[in-house]
C-alpha cells in the first residue's frame, strides 16, 4: 500500500517553488501551462527510486524535457516514511518490487482510458493471469535441447532452426515495442487535442447560434424603443417647452404689473375727497380777503370822517362812530379766527388721507395732479394686466389640448424628456451592442422569435483563442506523433503512410505473420500434438486465473462502485476477450458506450492496482474532461466513494465544472479534501 503525503519542487517547468500537501482527495487546479504535467513528472522521477524501474519512462514523460529542477516526494509505502527525491542513483530505495505492466496503471492522463482496446485488456488480464512473457515460455521450458532462461534468452543448440527463431524472437520484439507507441502519452495527447479542439468547435458553434438568437433579440428590443420613442416627440416636447417658457415670461409679468398696481395704490374716493378739500381751502382763504379788504376801506372813511366830526361835530357823535368802528374791527377779527381754525382741520384731514403735512392749498393741488397721473398709470397697468391673463389662460387652454394640468406642465415636460433621454440611450447602447454582433438580416430571418439566449463575447474570444493555441499545440503534437510513427516503421519496415490505422493495421499484420512463422517453427521442433496441447491448456488455464481474479471481492467490488451497480459481473476468456452481465445477458465490452467503457476500465485499472499493491493512490489526469455533463456528477460521486473506502486520488483538472463538481460533493460527501490552484 503506498500513499502520497508531501511533494516539494522547485525550477520544475512553469513552477519555481511550491509545496504540495497531499489528502485523501486531492484537486490540483490550473489552466494550461500552469504546472499540472510537471507536478505528475516530477512525482514520477521521485517514485523511480521507490520502484525497480523508472516510472516517469512508463507514465510516458516528455523525453525532450531536460529536468534542472530539484523534487522530493514523502510517501507511506505499507505504513513506513520515505523521502525520494528525482537524482537518478540506485534503485536500493525501492519499497516494493512490481511488474513493469503495472506502473502504467498509477497514473492516467486525459484520454488515455479510451484506447485500451480489447488487445489490451487481454494483455493485462493475461499477465495477471500468468506473468510471463512469451507464450512458448513453458513450451521451451524444460526440453531438452532448448531451454528459456529467466531472462527470456534462448540457451543451447543456436544454429539452423534455432537461429531462425532468435531472429523471429527479436523481430517481435521490435515489432512489440513499435505496438507500445499506439499505446503511449504522445498518441493520446493527439488525440485528446484533437477530441478538444471538436467540443470547442462544437461549444463555438452553438455560441454562434446563441449569437444569431441574442441579436434577433436586441433587434426586437430596438423596434420596440423606435416605436416608445415615436411617441415621445421631440417636437411635443419643444412645443411644450416654448409654451412653459411663455406661461413663465406672462406670470412673471403679471407678477410685476400687480406689483406696479401695489405702488400705485390709487383710490378715487381719495381723489374725491382730496379735490372737495382743496375747493374748501381755496373758498376759505379767499372770503376773508375780500371782507377784509372792505371793512379796511370802511375803517379808514370812518376814521378820516371821526378826525372831521371830532373837529367839528360834538363829541357824541365821534364816539358813536369809533364804537361802531370798534365793533367792526372786532367782528373782522374774530372772523379770521373762525377761518385759521377751519384750515388747519382741513389741514389735518389732508394728513390722514396722504400722511403728509400740508401748509397750502397750492401743495394739495400738485398732490391731486399726482394722483390724477397715478389714476392714468392705474388704468393703463390694469388693461395691460388684463391682456397679459387673457394671453395665459390661451396658453393654459393649449396645455389641456395636450393632455396635460397647466400647473404640472414643467414637472410633465421634465418627466417626458427624462424619459425620451432614457429611452435614447437605452436605444443607442442597443445599437451599438448589435452592431458589435455583426450579423446579416439573412441570418436573423432564420431565427425563430421565441428563442432566447445569453451571449458573452469574452466566452466567443476565449474559445477561439484556445482552439488556435489546441491548433498550434496539435501541430506540436502531430509533428512529435509523426517521429514516433517513423520510428514504428523504422523498427518493422512498414511503409509510413498519413493514416494512423493503415500503419497499425500493417505492423498488427506484421505481428500475427511473424506469430504465424514461429509457431510454424514451433510446430516443427516440438510435435504438433504437444504444442496444441500445451498452447490450449495454457490459454485454458489463463482464461480461468483472469475469470477468478475477475469474480474476485476486489473486482466484483470495484465494477460495482465504478458503473452504479448497473452491471452483475464480467466473463472473460483469451480468445473471446472481456464481456459484461447486464441484465442476466452478455454484453461485449467493445459494443459498449464510450461513456460505459470508460467506467468498466478505471474500475479494471483500480482493482488491479488493488489486486497488486492494495489500496494505495492513483492520479486521473483531467480524465473526466471528455464525458459528457450528464455522466460527471455520477462519476465524481465514485471516485469519493473510492476514497472514503480507503484509496487516495489525486486528480488533475482544468475544468471549471469539473472543480465546482467536486467541491459540491466534497462538502456533502465530507471527505477529507486540499484543492490546489495553480
Amino acid at each position: 500500500m503506498i500513499k502520497i503525503k508531501e511533494l516539494n519542487i522547485s525550477n520544475w517547468g512553469p513552477i519555481t517553488e511550491r509545496r504540495l500537501e497531499f489528502k485523501p482527495l486531492t484537486i490540483i487546479f490550473g489552466e494550461n501551462e500552469k504546472g499540472k504535467t510537471s507536478i505528475v513528472e516530477a512525482m514520477a522521477e521521485c517514485l523511480g527510486n521507490l520502484f525497480s524501474t523508472n516510472l516517469s519512462d512508463k507514465i510516458g514523460a516528455r523525453k525532450d524535457n531536460e529536468f534542472q529542477g530539484i523534487a522530493k516526494l514523502s510517501v507511506l509505502c505499507n505504513n513506513k516514511p520515505f523521502l525520494l527525491n528525482n537524482v537518478k542513483k540506485s534503485r536500493k530505495t525501492k519499497c516494493i518490487d512490481i511488474e513493469p505492466w503495472i506502473y502504467r496503471l498509477f497514473i492516467s492522463r486525459a484520454g488515455d482510458l479510451n484506447i485500451h482496446t480489447d488487445s489490451n485488456i487481454t494483455s493485462y488480464l493475461q499477465k495477471l493471469a500468468m506473468p510471463e512473457r512469451f507464450l512458448e515460455w513453458e513450451v521451451l521450458k524444460g526440453t531438452g535441447s532448448v531451454r528459456l532462461s529467466e531472462s527470456n534468452e534462448i540457451t543451447g543448440n543456436k544454429t539452423g532452426q534455432y537461429k531462425l527463431l532468435i531472429q523471429l524472437r527479436e523481430k517481435l520484439s521490435s515489432i512489440e515495442k513499435a505496438l507500445e507507441i499506439f499505446d503511449t502519452v504522445c498518441l493520446s495527447k493527439a488525440f485528446a487535442l484533437e477530441r478538444e479542439k471538436e467540443l470547442l468547435s462544437n461549444r463555438l458553434n452553438q455560441i454562434k447560434q446563441d449569437k444569431l438568437i441574442y441579436a434577433k433579440h436586441l433587434k426586437k428590443q430596438i423596434m420596440e424603443l423606435q416605436t416608445q420613442l415615436e411617441d415621445i416627440k421631440e417636437e411635443t416636447i419643444d412645443a411644450l417647452k416654448a409654451i412653459f417658457l411663455q406661461m413663465q415670461t406672462i406670470e412673471r409679468q403679471v407678477s410685476e404689473k400687480e406689483r406696479d398696481l401695489d405702488t400705485i395704490a390709487f383710490s378715487e374716493k381719495k381723489l374725491q375727497q382730496l379735490e372737495a378739500i382743496l375747493n374748501e381751502w381755496e373758498g376759505l382763504n379767499a372770503k376773508p380777503h375780500t371782507l377784509s379788504l372792505t371793512l379796511s376801506v370802511i375803517l379808514g372813511i370812518s376814521a378820516i370822517a371821526a378826525i372831521y366830526f371830532l373837529k367839528g361835530l360834538s363829541g357824541v357823535f365821534s364816539g358813536i362812530i369809533l364804537s361802531a368802528g370798534a365793533l367792526l374791527l372786532a367782528f373782522l377779527s374774530g372772523r379770521r379766527l373762525f377761518s385759521k381754525r377751519k384750515e388747519q382741520k382741513l389741514i389735518d384731514t389732508i394728513k390722514q388721507l396722504t400722511n403728509m403735512q400740508l401748509n397750502s392749498p397750492k401743495q394739495l393741488s400738485a398732490i391731486i395732479e399726482r394722483e390724477k397721473e397715478n389714476k392714468i398709470k392705474q388704468e393703463s397697468i390694469s388693461q395691460s394686466l388684463n391682456n397679459l391673463l387673457s394671453e395665459l389662460d390661451k396658453l393654459k387652454a393649449d396645455t389641456l389640448k395636450f393632455g396635460i394640468e397647466p400647473d404640472r406642465i414643467g414637472e410633465k415636460i421634465n418627466a417626458l424628456s427624462r424619459e425620451r433621454t432614457t429611452v435614447l440611450e437605452k436605444l443607442n447602447k442597443l445599437k451599438v451592442e448589435f452592431a458589435r454582433l455583426n450579423v446579416s438580416q439573412e441570418d436573423l430571418d432564420s431565427v425563430s422569435d421565441d428563442l432566447f439566449a445569453e451571449f458573452s463575447f469574452e466566452e466567443e474570444s476565449d474559445i477561439e483563442k484556445r482552439i488556435s493555441d489546441l491548433e498550434e499545440r496539435l501541430q506540436a503534437s502531430k509533428e512529435e506523433l509523426r517521429n514516433k510513427l517513423n520510428e514504428a516503421c523504422r523498427l518493422t519496415g512498414v511503409e509510413y503512410s498519413n493514416r494512423i490505422k493503415n500503419i497499425f493495421l500493417s505492423i498488427q499484420e506484421l505481428k500475427e505473420e511473424t506469430e504465424k512463422e514461429m509457431q510454424a517453427l514451433l510446430k516443427d521442433l516440438i510435435s504438433k500434438i504437444m504444442w496444441n496441447k500445451v498452447k490450449n491448456a495454457r490459454i485454458k488455464k489463463a482464461s480461468e486465473i483472469a475469470q477468478q481474479i475477475l469474480n474476485s471481492d476486489v473486482f466484483q467490488r470495484n465494477l460495482s462502485a465504478f458503473t452504479g451497480n448497473k452491471y452483475e459481473g464480467w466473463k472473460f476468456s483469451i480468445s473471446n476477450g472481456l464481456k459484461l452481465y447486464l441484465d442476466a445477458e452478455e454484453r461485449d465490452f467493445h459494443l459498449l458506450s464510450s461513456g460505459a467503457q470508460q467506467q468498466i476500465l478505471l474500475a479494471l485499472r483500480v482493482s488491479i492496482l488493488e489486486h497488486q499493491l492494495g489500496k494505495s493512490f492513483i492520479v486521473l489526469d483531467d480524465i473526466l474532461q471528455f464525458t459528457d455533463y450528464q455522466r460527471r456528477p455520477y462519476a465524481i460521486k465514485t471516485l469519493l466513494n473510492a476514497v472514503k473506502n480507503g484509496w487516495q486520488v489525486i486528480y488533475l483538472s482544468m475544468d471549471n465544472h469539473i472543480l465546482s463538481l467536486f467541491k459540491e460533493y466534497v462538502k456533502k460527501e465530507k471527505v477529507e479534501t486540499n484543492i490546489i490552484e495553480l
